[in-house]
């Protein structure tokens, strides 16, 4: 290894608390002019509270960095896997979501495994038939 690589690394600790994670089977993803922000949240069947059990501020060209990074490996998990089912639609969502800004979600029910991502206006109440929408494009 010369000098050059040895001045571009970096060296990354993971504490054992950080190292067990965070499970999570809902994100609802928020932004302003400055920042993208993502709430990771645990939703439990038959509970109609789920508290937010991680946020994730970045900035919007980390966002970007992020979105590129998770799509590169997604596609690298399917090539290996087989494709990932996405359900339709989410039914029996235990809760209903109102914002105050520009939000997505991105989520499983509590008893299910598949994951789909939805955009929802700063008016829109989300109930069970706005998050079976699958608009993911944004506008």
């Amino acid at each position: 290894m010369n000098q050059q690589d040895e001045q571009n690394q970096l060296n990354i600790e993971l504490s054992a608390e950080v190292a067990e994670g965070i499970y999570s089977n809902l994100a609802v993803i928020t932004h302003s002019q400055s920042e993208f922000i993502v709430d990771f949240i645990k939703l439990m069947p038959g509970v109609p509270k789920a508290n937010v059990k991680s946020r994730i501020i970045l900035t919007p060209q980390h966002a970007k960095r992020l979105l590129r990074a998770l799509q590169e490996n997604l596609s690298k998990f399917e090539s290996a896997n087989g494709k990932i089912k996405e359900p339709d639609q989410i039914d029996g969502l235990p809760f209903n979501l109102g914002g105050t800004g520009d939000g997505s979600i991105a989520g499983s029910d509590a008893g299910d495994t598949d994951s789909v991502s939805n955009d929802v206006s700063s008016t829109d109440k989300v109930d069970s038939d706005t998050v079976g929408q699958t608009d993911v494009g944004g506008g």
